[in-house]
């Protein structure tokens, strides 16, 4: 028989993981069960910032909070969920070209290394001593 354990959150027996899936499914990260984002959509008067549209607006994280922002209402706007998705994918692309982009200066740099270190003037050893 599997071994049971508890769901954090409610005390059901599960099997796997450490929250049931209806505590799971429930569960929203403890930023979220703030008033925060309510006041964000209010003071941009519960409109997208972006393209004005009042239809499913969401609040949105400027510089994302796993990216050490912080969860202010200065770090905060309002938009819509087509502009919210939009952003988040052009956030996402940012970030891929940065990789590649990184990726790409370090195999150069290595291959600069490796290149350089293949055709440097090589001294013989009376050279390297000083005497010609």
């Amino acid at each position: 028989m599997p071994m049971m354990r508890r769901c954090l959150d409610c005390g059901a027996l599960i099997q796997v993981g450490s929250r049931c899936r209806a505590c799971a499914n429930h569960r929203r990260p403890s930023w979220a069960r703030t008033v925060l984002p309510a006041d964000v959509k209010a003071r941009d008067g519960h409109r997208c910032t972006q393209c004005g549209s009042t239809n499913r607006i969401q609040a949105h994280h400027i510089v994302p909070v796993e990216d050490g922002g912080p969860h202010t209402a200065a770090n905060m706007r309002t938009l819509c969920h087509k502009c919210h998705l939009a952003e988040h994918r052009r956030l996402a692309t940012e970030a891929r070209v940065a990789f590649h982009d990184l990726a790409l200066s370090e195999k150069f740099d290595r291959w600069r290394v490796e290149d350089l270190a293949r055709h440097r003037p090589v001294r013989s050893d009376e050279e390297a001593a000083g005497g010609r």
